[in-house]
């Protein structure tokens, strides 16, 4: 259960992380 909960707040970390880079890419 933690792995499963590590896993799905890693995927959200890198979610986060590229958001930001795309939104400067299109600015």
């Amino acid at each position: 259960l933690k792995r499963r909960i590590g896993d799905c707040l890693l995927g959200t970390w890198k979610g986060l992380m590229q958001m930001p880079a795309t939104l400067l890419v299109v600015e």
